[in-house]
């Protein structure tokens, strides 16, 4: 965006645009800090608001759920409060969010506990955070979940909760990131550190929520290979089929397949191999994963007639997703 300049007495001055200002929450009575760079460069900062970002209260109400709880702690920790502190008289189901808090998010830690009231403390300093580092290691994270159902499936072992369980580190790493991205986006300071530029921050925004997506659909084909239900099974809706061999070894050459993709997504997206995201992206609708899923649909639906349709139905609607995710990264990667 082009500024003319104006002159006022012996100085001059620009002026700032109203979505800027709007953003950082400023007005005429707050500084701005200016950086001039060797190349003649200026930066404008916005200076932070410590007195916002330190503390949040939340009062509950009597019998208020433990999820509608955990929301607005989730709420306050995405929005970079260091302390946050619940208020009220929790009953026992509401005193449930600090496992959940201690599951979910990464550096809150329970440093108060009374009768009525619960303190929060956030021990990460977001600074320090190489968020090209963490949203590796969701992928890694993601290819380790892979990994196990396949093993489980070669063991014949009941893989019952674990992938869930497994799940829960991608989650709390995406809510990490998320946090340090909406830093970023508050903090001109901070996204001059981390080196991103706001169409950058928004587009890595979009490649976690979709790996996010992508651990929620191996949580499900992992639940397709279970003969037990489990109480998260349950509690999420996912029913039973009778185990069948064919299904779990195509299931296992399925995610074999994906494995091999998304480690070339994943290297294309940190080495900036961009001819490698539209090699991947352009070809998705020919990859070796749609053509195992064509041949569950045709090969065993039609031609083995003992085989539970209804089975390879529930699972080719995980792994559709799994797909098209995974490509609509390589999308994402191609025009960062």
């Amino acid at each position: 965006m082009k500024r003319n300049i104006i002159k006022l007495g012996n100085s001059y001055a620009i002026s700032l645009p109203k979505g800027w200002i709007d953003r950082f929450g400023l007005d005429s009575s707050k500084e701005i800090e200016l950086e001039e760079n060797s190349d003649g460069t200026l930066n404008i900062i916005a200076v932070k608001n410590k007195e916002q970002e330190s503390e949040e209260i939340i009062r509950i109400e009597k019998e208020e759920p433990m999820e509608k709880i955990y929301a607005k702690v989730y709420r306050a920790y995405i929005q970079g409060f260091r302390n946050i502190i619940i208020t009220g008289h929790p009953d026992r189901d509401q005193f449930k969010v600090i496992s959940e808090v201690q599951k979910n998010l990464t550096g809150l830690e329970v440093i108060e506990q009374s009768g009525n009231r619960i303190v929060f403390k956030d021990f990460i300093h977001l600074e320090d955070i190489d968020m090209d580092r963490f949203t590796s290691s969701i992928f890694n994270h993601l290819i380790g979940m892979a990994t196990e159902i396949i093993n489980d499936i070669s063991e014949d072992i009941e893989t019952g909760d674990k992938i869930r369980d497994m799940d829960c580190a991608v989650d709390r790493t995406s809510n990490l990131i998320f946090r340090c991205l909406n830093l970023a986006l508050r903090d001109s300071s901070y996204m001059k550190k981390i080196g991103k530029s706001t169409n950058e921050l928004m587009i890595t925004s979009r490649i976690i929520k979709n790996l996010e997506k992508i651990g929620n659909m191996l949580v499900g084909i992992s639940y397709y290979m279970n003969e037990k239900q489990t109480p998260r099974m349950k509690e999420y809706g996912y029913i039973l089929f009778e185990k069948d061999r064919r299904i779990c070894d195509e299931t296992a050459v399925f995610l074999n397949a994906w494995i091999e993709y998304i480690k070339l997504i994943r290297d294309a997206l940190f080495n900036k191999k961009t001819g490698v995201a539209i090699s991947i992206y352009t070809g998705r609708r020919s990859r070796k994963t749609m053509k195992i899923i064509f041949r569950m649909q045709d090969g065993l639906a039609k031609k083995e007639k003992d085989v539970n349709i209804e089975h390879i139905s529930a699972l080719e609607s995980h792994f559709e997703p799994t797909i098209s995710l995974s490509y609509d990264i390589a999308k994402d990667i191609i025009v960062l």
